[in-house]
């Protein structure tokens, strides 16, 4: 009797479930809402806050739309958007600042409500500053989008955070991803940048399942030694797949590095050199963030170890010229999808274990990339990694920029799952999405000169080339 009673009671439970309220982020699916095995599906992903900015949004809708669709359907994440209105903040909250202490306080309700794991900010989203007590190093401070427990104090009252308040989790508890093109032509670039992850998730582009590390003579113990990067990759992709250069006695030349990248077209490209934010240095030669705009092939993700290689505060895109060189890789002619690197005079020393998390738990890149934060922005590391300083005052500055949703050994057929997306979007964005707005300009007379055709039929010299002749009608 007691088993039938119990049994009663469960079916009526899964009943009430089907015909109930189911609460999924922040909107109640009621009994006039469908409730399919898709949201099921969904509640057991990675809950992902997407912000971007309103207007540039406006300018890529349709691509990235596409793009969404395309996470959703091959990662384990649920992505919800947000837009960012440079007038009234975010739109869906009523707020009227835009500071990154409005974005924080966002991301704390994300993360407390919701449970994000990590959020995509997308175009020129403001981020905070942080000034180090050693060297006196300010830039971009990811870690305070990234700590939703901790707190930041400006001491000094110079419009810089320089004091870090350790929550009851000492580390993060979200990934921060910039996807932030040059700010001159950002929506150009954008777009340019959403046709190379389409290319990619839908299997029209392969890159090489190979790695290629590359270390200036000052950093050559960095292929192997207590942070070496190449066991892991060779791991992952096998001995014969990891090419290097800058081993021993041989030193890196810039020519023939970059000769590499363009024939072969990596998975990942794992550098360890000097840098400026537009700028990385070889033992011979190097090469600016503007040539690297223009550079062909490259890897699908890279590693920078230079310092402030990911500092878009000092080198923020306003020009051609002023182009941080981790962007550069990632919004430039190259396939590179991905591009990391620090905000400082330091570099991004425990990349292994990016690629750990990639080789033993099959991550994607962004929860990959928490698994280093979560190491590298805590009290006990820097207690460990740097006795003599206040952990306090203390933060790695590492950056993520571009695309967080990638695998190593991506195959595009296996890991397309359209179906689980159907509908998604209809039901569950708090925000409703326009169709884009397409302008077309006539031409009142043709345009034929020799110098003018070379130009267009090789717009890969500069890719500003390229939004030059949308504007005048000319593509």
């Amino acid at each position: 009797m007691k088993m039938k009673i119990v049994s009663f009671c469960i079916i009526l439970l899964f009943i009430i479930s089907l015909h109930g309220s189911l609460a999924y982020g922040k909107k109640t699916i009621t009994t006039s809402e469908k409730t399919t095995a898709t949201e099921v599906i969904l509640n057991q992903t990675d809950k992902i806050a997407v912000i971007i900015d309103a207007d540039l949004y406006s300018q890529v809708t349709c691509k990235f739309n596409r793009y969404l669709e395309e996470v959703e359907s091959r990662f384990p994440v649920t992505l919800t958007l947000y837009k960012f209105d440079n007038t009234q903040g975010y739109n869906m909250q009523s707020c009227e600042s835009k500071t990154p202490e409005d974005i924080r306080n966002f991301l704390q309700q994300e993360y407390n409500t919701n449970g994000i794991k990590g959020a995509l900010l997308v175009g020129q989203i403001p981020f905070a500053t942080w000034e180090q007590e050693v060297g006196e190093n300010i830039g971009v401070s990811t870690i305070f989008y990234e700590d939703m427990d901790g707190s930041f104090e400006d001491k000094d009252m110079d419009g810089h955070y320089d004091y870090h308040n350790f929550g009851s989790n000492e580390g993060p508890e979200i990934w921060i991803c910039w996807m932030r093109p040059p700010s001159f032509a950002q929506a150009f670039y954008l777009n340019k940048f959403l046709d190379k992850t389409h290319a990619y998730y839908t299997g029209s582009f392969i890159s090489n399942k190979k790695a290629f590390v590359a270390c200036h003579e000052d950093y050559d113990n960095n292929f192997y030694g207590p942070i070496g990067v190449v066991p892991p990759l060779e791991d992952i992709y096998g001995s014969n797949n990891v090419d290097k250069d800058g081993e021993g006695a041989d030193i890196t030349v810039d020519s023939e590095i970059w000769n590499q990248l363009e024939n072969v077209g990596y998975d990942i490209y794992d550098t360890w050199q000097h840098a400026s934010s537009t700028y990385q240095t070889w033992d011979s030669g190097g090469f600016t963030s503007s040539s690297v705009m223009t550079l062909a092939g490259g890897s699908l993700m890279t590693f920078l170890y230079g310092c402030h290689s990911a500092d878009f505060w000092e080198a923020p895109g306003t020009t051609p010229f002023n182009v941080n060189i981790a962007v550069s890789y990632v919004f430039g002619s190259s396939i590179s999808q991905a591009a990391t690197g620090t905000s400082w005079s330091y570099g991004t020393e425990y990349k292994y274990l990016i690629y750990e998390a990639m080789r033993d738990n099959d991550s994607y890149l962004g929860e990959a990339w928490f698994n280093m934060e979560l190491y590298v922005e805590t009290a006990t590391f820097v207690e460990q990694r740097y006795p003599d300083r206040d952990p306090h005052t203390e933060c790695a500055g590492n950056n993520l920029i571009g695309n967080p949703f990638l695998y190593v050994n991506y195959t595009a057929d296996d890991n397309a799952d359209n179906d689980r997306i159907q509908d998604r979007y209809d039901d569950y964005f708090y925000s409703e999405w326009s169709d884009p707005l397409i302008v077309t300009m006539p031409k009142n007379r043709e345009i034929n000169t020799p110098f003018l055709n070379f130009l267009q039929n090789h717009p890969g010299l500069f890719p500003i080339l390229q939004l030059l002749f949308q504007r005048l009608g000319l593509q």
